[in-house]
């Protein structure tokens, strides 16, 4: 019994820290997840924010969606990379310990790629955010009343004479 205790207690306290390197680029790319979540969070953050009204803005709250779209398909790409690092980890993994050729540049190439694409869709809704604030900034209403008459809607029961009258006459009567 105490031979068998003894070989338990050694597997347990057997150093079974990644080495330098593993560790290394694994802690890299979860630095960039953690980056692309903070800009892409803080994004979301603003949006919400903005459509509950808490920051006053003058876009409606409907125009919002879009940004706010792209933030969360930042966050959702950041996630995806995040899965991939662990992928690489793995495959670093086995092949330091096995000694096995597994190709460890593939969910590299995978984790940069949605890394870069997360960081466009973080670019893209700071556009589109900027871009609805610039609508409101250029005298943008979604009040009826600012329209000149000629944009404003019609009656739709028209005699037979004025179906086919100019638009000056119909702005005298």
């Amino acid at each position: 019994m105490g031979t068998e205790y003894k070989a338990v207690h050694e597997m347990l306290n057997e150093d079974h820290r990644p080495t330098t390197v593993e560790r290394t680029s694994s802690d890299v790319l979860t630095l960039g997840f953690k980056f692309l979540a903070w800009i892409n969070g803080v994004g979301v953050l603003l949006v919400v924010l903005c459509a509950l009204a808490i920051l006053p803005i003058e876009v409606p709250a409907y125009l919002l969606r879009m940004p706010l779209v792209a933030f969360l398909c930042g966050l959702a790409l950041a996630g995806l990379g995040l899965l991939w690092v662990y992928m690489v980890q793995a495959s670093l993994g086995s092949r330091i310990r096995n000694g096995q050729r597994r190709p460890h540049w593939v969910p590299v190439l995978c984790v940069l790629a949605s890394y870069c694409v997360s960081m466009v869709m973080f670019a893209a809704g700071c556009w589109l955010l900027l871009g609805m604030g610039s609508l409101a900034n250029d005298d943008w209403s979604y009040d009826y009343d600012s329209f000149d008459g000629a944009s404003r809607p019609q009656p739709q029961s028209a005699e037979p004479s004025q179906l086919w009258a100019r638009p000056s006459d119909l702005r005298r009567g």
